[in-house]
């Protein structure tokens, strides 16, 4: 017994004194799609991604904010602040695919024209404003270039909430 104890404390030590950790800050571009897409545009955004090396398969925790823009003035808007973990595996160096799952914090907003009949105001100018969270996935593809990363993800926030994702990130540790 103490000699498995033994070996699977020093396989334990080995992989954490092997282990590397990094930490990437960057910009994503987002393209809706699916039936999100009906509502928004195009997305902007800014995401953060820690990496910890192990032997096989790195681990990764990513989160960030995107903003998605209404279509043709249609008054709506969306944030959506993704807090993911998953694995990434590099298939050949520097080129890796990457798999999460974890929480979206999707917010929407709906803004509401004023409605006038002559110079009387039927209804005002107003907002409407929903919030949830929700389980969703990450899957994409990505290539390391020393201190850049270049990506590609295809994210499922819900499931009326979809993107691809292209980010670009700059190693900061």
């Amino acid at each position: 017994m103490k000699a498995i104890l033994t070996t699977i404390f020093v396989i334990a030590l080995f992989s954490i004194s092997s282990a590397q950790i990094s930490v990437n800050l960057g910009g994503i571009g987002a393209l809706p799609m699916g039936d999100f897409s009906n509502l928004s545009s195009l997305g902007i955004g800014v995401g953060v991604n820690a990496d910890y090396s192990l032997l096989v398969v790195t681990a990764t925790a990513s989160s960030g904010f995107l903003y998605f823009m209404g279509k043709n003035n249609n008054g709506y808007s969306a944030t959506i602040i993704p807090i993911l973990a998953g694995a990434k595996y590099n298939v050949i160096p520097n080129v890796y695919v990457v798999a999460q799952t974890g929480l979206n914090i999707i917010s929407q907003t709906i803004k509401f024209p004023e409605v006038k009949v002559g110079g009387t105001v039927l209804f005002p100018e107003r907002k409407v404003t929903d919030s949830k969270s929700k389980f969703g996935f990450a899957f994409g593809a990505g290539v390391g270039l020393g201190s850049l990363d270049l990506n590609v993800k295809y994210m499922i926030y819900d499931s009326d909430f979809n993107s691809l994702n292209a980010g670009v990130s700059f190693k900061l540790y």
